[in-house]
Formats: structure tokens, sequence, C-alpha cells
């Protein structure tokens, strides 16, 4: 009696370790430049609505790739900032 060949081990390794690479300086990149800015932003300020909504959303039902992952977590940090960026002026 033969068994069933076993299933693929599970990986959190990148499937492109190059890409990869890439993505991490572009990780590194946007978190450093953010905290460059941060003292010249509001302690607090209400989340937008839109940035609201995309988190109430919830995850993917799929797997997705790692950049999508940033991107979409990017433009939300964004988002969010300009908002808080266009309260701020109105305020001053």
């Amino acid at each position: 009696m033969t068994r069933p060949p076993a299933p693929a081990p599970l990986t959190l390794d990148p499937a492109d370790w190059d890409n990869a690479r890439t993505l991490a300086h572009r990780m590194v990149d946007f978190a450093v430049a953010h905290l460059r800015d941060l003292r010249a932003r509001p302690v607090w300020q209400p989340m937008p609505e839109d940035v609201r909504t995309g988190f109430e959303a919830g995850p993917p039902d799929a797997p997705q790739p790692l950049d999508t992952t940033f991107d979409e977590s990017a433009e939300y940090l964004q988002t969010a900032e300009r908002g808080i960026a266009a309260v701020e002026h109105l305020h001053r």
C-alpha cells in the first residue's frame, strides 16, 4: 500500500528574496520619513471617515503579495495624515 505524498511544508519565506529586500528598503524609508516629520504633526486628530471605512472592511479574503499589503497600509496612513494636515491648516 502506497502513502499519498506529504504536503509541501508551509513557509513564511518570500518567493523572491530580491523583491523582499527592495520592499524592506521601501518600508524603512517610509518609516524614517514618517518619524522625521512626526514632531510637526498634531498629537491626535480624528480618523478620516474613508480611512475608518477601509479598516472596518476587514482583511482580504485571500493571500496577497506583501508589497500590496504595504502599499495599502501606507496609503491609509498617508490619507490620515493628509486629513490631519487639512484640519490643522484650517485652524491656523
